[in-house]
């Protein structure tokens, strides 16, 4: 019988572990989401100066997702920095697509990303 309530002691403990390690990686996405926002703002900001092309400053500007093999944090999944790499590309996809236009939609899909996500936790 102790060995029964040991074993199910070990299960619920690594369920808990899994489920603090799956809000952790969540946390770590919305935060390269975020930093991903605050560089379009910075490149858009630039672009509404007029100081540089915007493909020129895309190029120049240090991506917060911009990593190579020897840089990235040992203890970072690879998963983790491929979906960085991902997001870095698809955003400076995204600004280049826009560049003609004057206003930024990544606001609202990051505020439908942060309600979908308040959503979620209430249900």
């Amino acid at each position: 019988m102790k060995n029964v309530q040991a074993f199910q002691k070990q299960l619920a403990a690594r369920k808990i572990q899994a489920n603090y390690r799956r809000i952790d990686n969540l946390k770590e996405v919305k935060q390269a989401i975020v930093a991903e926002r605050n560089r379009i703002h910075k490149l858009a900001g630039i672009r509404y100066s007029h100081c540089k092309d915007l493909s020129d400053e895309i190029r120049l500007t240090p991506a917060p997702c911009d990593y190579s093999p020897s840089t990235f944090p040992r203890d970072m999944a690879a998963s983790t920095v491929e979906f960085k790499r991902a997001l870095h590309t698809m955003t400076t996809s995204y600004l280049l697509a826009s560049k003609c236009k004057t206003d930024i939609m990544i606001d609202a899909d990051i505020n439908a990303l942060e309600q979908s996500s308040v959503e979620a936790v209430i249900e």
